[in-house]
């Protein structure tokens, strides 16, 4: 079985949003504080994508409003 919170994670990051937001929602979820939990979301990342379970997102291009 997966972690619920890998799973949050895996359906939030769909490259629209940044990667600090998304963690910030899912430890808000969770009830844990994101200031101390962010650095390790990020390693968390990192590892998923060494493993190719994540891709990389293409920067967008900036449009004028």
């Amino acid at each position: 079985s997966s972690d619920p919170h890998t799973f949050h994670l895996l359906r939030r990051c769909d490259g629209r949003r940044p990667l600090k937001d998304v963690l910030a929602e899912i430890f808000k979820l969770a009830g844990i504080d994101s200031a101390v939990c962010l650095q390790k979301g990020v390693i968390f990342v990192r590892e998923l994508l060494a493993h190719g379970i994540l891709a990389p997102c293409k920067p967008q291009p900036q449009t004028e409003s």
